[in-house]
């Protein structure tokens, strides 16, 4: 194997070819730089003084040339063209894959550039405006750019904040707000594959908002996504629900996402008061989860099941998150579903027990204590999960959650533990 200083004096003899020659015109030379950097050992990507190689920035301007030509019509009909065209941002995955402290700013400043962001906002808006783009299979080109970007800025290690962004959080809000998400949405959930646009557009651009930190900054944009996706997705899943047991992880996947971030306007305002209409299709949503749930349960060893597993996971964060608002938690309240919440506290799976100990937290009432059955599962459930947590180093932020749910309900259930319990 190459040592680091043996590949960087190949890459700058490659840089004296360049100067002299011209060399990088040619672009079977560039096909093979790039071969040989896919193939070279990872732990060279942690390296600064190696990702900050000139090369790396002929690699993206030689990018932006290719992408520039792409939006404006031209067909990169040509192998070598397509080649690249596709695999350059392969290696900027590939540098993704190795982000530190070290390393983070120089990748920063190779990918977050402006030139770059600009022409990948103009593709964005014109994608968000008449789907342009999304039947060509080179878009498959813009889906992995966009996944080297979302990790960067999903790293935070420098605590930065890039502005050029910004916008470009913006655009990807209005492609999700299209009319061509809604169209693809309803019919890739009757194919048994995406194609290239559907990936984009369906996984990529959602999974950007998913993965991507948000604060009240963005409230309005999240805003925009449920006006544009609660009605339709709340229509489908109810229509959908009863056949879940058919689903494929392709369609799990985007259920996962897309509950996300139709409930994360919640977390950022949940004080806000719910319009009628969006009450009422957040309440659509809310009895599918529960009719979901409901079946799943009666599963025999649901936590083998790999399906019902992923739906347990998706759906009770999520109905936490819409009991955060005052008009939905009284709804839940009404659906009386203590029992079934506390079958998924007795799960093995450490997120989903934590989950339904919150959602417990905040609908429990003094009449479900009352139930014997309902007092003692309960009682059982919570000393269980503290005690399988309290002493485990690993799991204290979910030792202190489960102590914030204990405080929420204080005057009912640490009574009700301390007499059925303990006395």
């Amino acid at each position: 194997m190459e040592s680091i200083e043996q590949v960087k004096q190949s890459f700058d003899s490659f840089l004296t070819k360049y100067d002299e020659k011209n060399l990088f015109t040619d672009i079977q030379s560039i096909k093979e730089l790039i071969q040989s950097i896919i193939h070279l050992n990872e732990t060279y990507f942690y390296e600064p003084d190696f990702i900050n190689h000139r090369l790396f920035v002929i690699l993206r301007d030689w990018y932006l040339k290719l992408l520039q030509q792409w939006r404006q019509g031209a067909l990169l009909d040509n192998d070598d063209s397509c080649f690249l065209f596709e695999t350059i941002p392969n290696v900027f995955i590939k540098m993704s894959n190795h982000i530190s402290e070290k390393n983070v700013s120089i990748l920063k400043e190779l990918i977050f550039y402006k030139p770059l962001i600009n022409e990948l906002n103009k593709c964005l808006e014109e994608i968000a405006l008449n789907g342009k783009y999304l039947q060509d299979p080179q878009i498959k080109s813009l889906d992995n750019i966009f996944r080297a970007i979302q990790r960067l800025e999903r790293s935070r290690l420098d605590n930065k904040i890039d502005p050029l962004l910004i916008t470009l959080f913006d655009n990807i809000v209005k492609c999700i707000c299209s009319s061509s998400f809604i169209e693809m949405f309803m019919h890739s959930t009757t194919q048994e594959n995406d194609d290239a646009g559907q990936k984009f557009l369906l996984h990529t651009c959602t999974d950007y908002i998913y993965s991507h930190p948000t604060d009240q900054q963005h409230k309005q944009s999240l805003i925009d996504i449920r006006q544009s996706l609660l009605r339709p997705f709340s229509q489908w899943l109810a229509q959908q629900s009863t056949s879940f047991h058919l689903w494929n992880n392709r369609i799990t996947a985007i259920l996962r996402q897309l509950c996300f971030i139709l409930t994360l306007s919640i977390q950022l305002n949940r004080y806000a008061n719910l319009d009628k209409e969006t009450l009422h299709y957040y309440c659509q949503l809310i009895d599918s989860f529960v009719n979901i749930l409901s079946s799943i349960i009666q599963i025999e060893n649901p936590v083998n099941n790999k399906l019902a597993q992923s739906l347990m996971g998706t759906l009770t964060p999520n109905l936490y998150t819409m009991i955060l608002s005052n008009q939905l938690e009284k709804y839940i309240k009404g659906k009386h579903i203590t029992s079934l919440i506390l079958n998924l506290a007795d799960t093995e799976n450490d997120e989903i027990q934590l989950n339904a100990f919150r959602i417990l937290s905040l609908i429990i009432t003094e009449q479900d204590t009352k139930n014997d059955s309902n007092s003692m599962n309960i009682a059982n459930l919570f000393i269980k999960f503290l005690t399988k947590v309290i002493d485990d180093s690993n799991q204290m932020l979910r030792f202190y959650n489960l102590l914030r749910c204990l405080k929420s309900m204080f005057t009912i259930f640490y009574k009700l533990i301390l007499f059925e319990y303990f006395v």
